[in-house]
């Protein structure tokens, strides 16, 4: 994939995104061996996420958190190449 893909990929996400910050009360307590991992899934919550992309081990071995599907990059990428979303 080009440089121009790549910031095209990229700009297309900016655009869908919607920021958001949970509060401490809204983080759950499931990833115990790296806890502050857990606000990367109340941040997917609290944004309705289909899919939170992640290279971290423990995130990654949720496979999903409740709605949410959890995937590596080069999954996601293999997703948004074949036009399969969640």
């Amino acid at each position: 994939m080009t440089d121009n893909g790549v910031d095209g990929y990229l700009a297309a996400l900016q655009n869908a995104a919607e920021m958001v910050s949970p509060e401490p009360e809204d983080v759950p307590n499931v990833i115990t061996a790296d806890p502050p991992d857990n606000w990367v899934l109340a941040t997917a919550i609290l944004g309705q996420a289909d899919v939170i992309v992640s290279g971290n081990d423990h995130v990654l071995s949720l496979k999903r958190f409740e709605r949410t599907r959890i995937v590596t990059p080069a999954a996601f990428r293999a997703m948004l190449d074949s036009h399969i979303l969640p």
